[in-house]
């Protein structure tokens, strides 16, 4: 009996820190995600085009200047608030209309996108999926 519970208690130990590696990651990612949409948010596009995964740049956003008119400019015509929820594997990101523009808290216009996080040699990047 004695011998059952130890190793129980060592799988409980395991599972913990498990779960706590994954929410440290998953912190890190969050963050990554936060310095991104800032600088959306703050017009540096440069610093956020560097963020971008080399996937997303060959396939979505081949230059600066097309990420600037495409994603930046369409989104982030002013300052807005932005949630950032974990889904699967994905990052739902919802930006908020902001509540000086629209006149309320409530039902203010939103716009979902989808980002995932790409390791690389040196650094972790965003791909925007959708």
């Amino acid at each position: 009996i004695y011998e059952n519970e130890r190793n129980s208690e060592k799988k409980e130990n395991i599972l913990v820190e498990t779960d706590t590696q994954q929410d440290i990651i998953e912190k890190e990612e969050e963050k990554i995600i936060e310095e991104f949409l800032d600088y959306c948010n703050e017009n540096k596009i440069e610093q956020a085009y560097n963020m971008l995964s080399e996937e997303c740049i060959t396939s979505k956003y081949q230059t600066i200047e097309k990420f600037k008119n495409e994603y930046v400019n369409k989104i982030f015509t002013y300052k807005k608030e932005y949630k950032i929820e974990k889904e699967n594997e994905l990052y739902k990101i919802t930006i908020l209309e902001g509540i000086l523009q629209s006149g309320k808290m409530e039902n203010r216009k939103t716009i979902v996108n989808y980002y995932s996080i790409k390791d690389s040699i040196l650094e972790r990047k965003i791909n925007i999926e959708r």
